[in-house]
């Protein structure tokens, strides 16, 4: 899947290149397309300004699933065990199915992907 989503990695990086203080969603698209293509270092720094948004909206759930994702994959279990912790503080009994059906809803051709970001998410104690 990594390299699928270069056109996409170009828009984003331009798009957060023009926009100083960019919108939650925003950064949750930059940091998907990111982690779509396999720049976990990129896609970490994004979704952490992302989570600190000063309004939290309909993205933040997944992006904090994102986050962790990232985590996994870097191998940063640490890390990505502190950010389930504090997800589950504000979001107390979200699962790793409930990601999957929010993701689900952007209807993408292949969502192969969500399988593989399930088990990261469940690696990291998220049920």
């Amino acid at each position: 899947m990594a390299g699928e989503y270069e056109e996409g990695l170009e828009v984003v990086k331009r798009l957060l290149r023009r926009t100083p203080n960019p919108l939650q969603s925003y950064l949750w698209v930059a940091g998907f397309i990111y982690t779509l293509n396999g720049k976990h270092e990129e896609a970490e720094a994004v979704l952490k300004k992302m989570i600190v948004h000063p309004r939290p909206g309909a993205f933040a759930p997944s992006g904090w699933c994102l986050l962790i994702v990232n985590q996994v994959a870097l191998g940063r279990m640490d890390e990505a065990e502190a950010t389930r912790v504090k997800f589950l503080e504000w979001r107390p009994g979200f699962k790793a199915e409930d990601y999957a059906r929010e993701v689900k809803k952007f209807h993408f051709k292949d969502s192969s992907f969500v399988e593989g970001h399930m088990k990261l998410l469940r690696k990291a104690g998220l049920p």
